[in-house]
């Protein structure tokens, strides 16, 4: 694994039930895209322009620098960091991190019925939401 497995094996640790994203492995739609890297940020960029939205920070940024490009099958392909790198653009670090929560059926993108389904993990995700928010707050 890369750099994130100590992230993983500490969250773990800590009894959160992390997952594991491989952009490496194979796309779900592996006719469409050459990767889950390429899926992930084609759910992403559709989600935003879907609606989606994020709160303001400066990192964003990074989602304007990545790239992509077809491989010879077809496929979509992001650009690499080495290449990123080469053209003058930083490592898109946040961005990949975001997009990586697009690699999994989301509870919060589901259906109201789903939704129903799933009560209990979207209580813990708003514990969490007004924990962060409270503790922002106290920073400000």
């Amino acid at each position: 694994l890369g750099v994130g497995k100590g992230v993983y094996d500490r969250l773990t640790e800590q009894k959160y039930a992390p997952h594991n994203v491989r952009f490496s492995e194979r796309a779900q739609d592996h006719k469409q895209f050459a990767n889950v890297r390429a899926e992930c940020y084609w759910m992403a960029f559709k989600w935003l322009n879907e609606g989606g939205s994020l709160e303001p920070h400066w990192n964003w940024d990074q989602l304007a620098s990545v790239r992509y490009k077809v491989d010879s099958s077809g496929r979509i392909q992001m650009m690499p960091k080495a290449e990123l790198k080469k053209l003058g653009y930083p490592s898109p670090d946040i961005a990949d991190a975001f997009v990586s929560t697009f690699a999994r059926k989301s509870v919060v993108n589901q259906s109201k019925e789903e939704r129903q389904l799933n009560k209990g993990l979207l209580q813990q995700f708003d514990f969490h939401r007004e924990r962060r928010a409270l503790t922002h707050k106290r920073g400000s």
